[in-house]
């Protein structure tokens, strides 16, 4: 609607759809941090961090990040960004795949 009234696709976004989404946004950020924390913690407390036998991707990070290996740190999380973006891709196609088709009499 905006767009037809003359504001531009940028003043659309920054007046309309951020402050719409904001809240979702703030959200779903705190809950990704607090299932990294998780993630991390039961971890490393249950199976403990052995490397190479119970090391996840979070403990790897982290153990190259203390034994100042920068280098596979950042290796290692290009890794877990494209796990992640693969996961978010995958879902959404089967999402597309599997939405029911909505008919407009």
């Amino acid at each position: 609607m905006a767009r037809t009234l003359g504001k531009s696709a940028p003043q659309v976004f920054w007046r309309i759809s951020l402050p719409l989404a904001a809240p979702g946004l703030v959200q779903g950020a705190l809950l990704a941090f607090a299932r990294a924390t998780g993630e991390f913690g039961a971890t490393s407390l249950v199976a403990g961090n052995i490397p190479g036998v119970t090391e996840t991707l979070a403990l790897g990070i982290y153990a190259r990040i203390i034994a100042n290996r920068d280098g596979q740190a950042w290796v290692l999380t290009a890794v877990a960004f494209a796990l992640a973006y693969l996961a978010v891709f995958a879902g959404e196609l089967w999402l597309r795949k599997h939405r029911p088709e909505v008919r407009y009499r």
